[in-house]
């Protein structure tokens, strides 16, 4: 993750933390459990890419594992995307 990582799009995405964070708690924690609670705080609300990314981890973990899990995603409304983010 440090060289990021290639999007669908072909874009670099090396700051992209959702993909990071999705990596650690599958690496580390979808075998500890069947119910789960991911909750993160984030500057603003997370992207479209990254909002399709936390579908999929939902879909593979409900659908294709057959466990529970609730993602809840904090976020400054007042910054609706990465533009703004950086003209501020």
């Amino acid at each position: 993750f440090r060289k990021g990582v290639n999007v669908i799009n072909g874009k670099a995405g090396k700051a992209d933390t959702e993909l990071k964070w999705i990596y650690y708690f599958l690496n580390t924690f979808l075998d500890k459990g069947d119910e789960f609670l991911l909750e993160t705080e984030n500057i603003f609300i997370t992207c479209t890419s990254c909002q399709r990314e936390l579908v999929m981890l939902k879909h593979l973990v409900e659908n294709v594992l057959g466990k529970k899990i609730r993602i809840v995603v904090k976020g400054n409304r007042s910054i609706p995307d990465g533009e703004t983010l950086l003209s501020l």
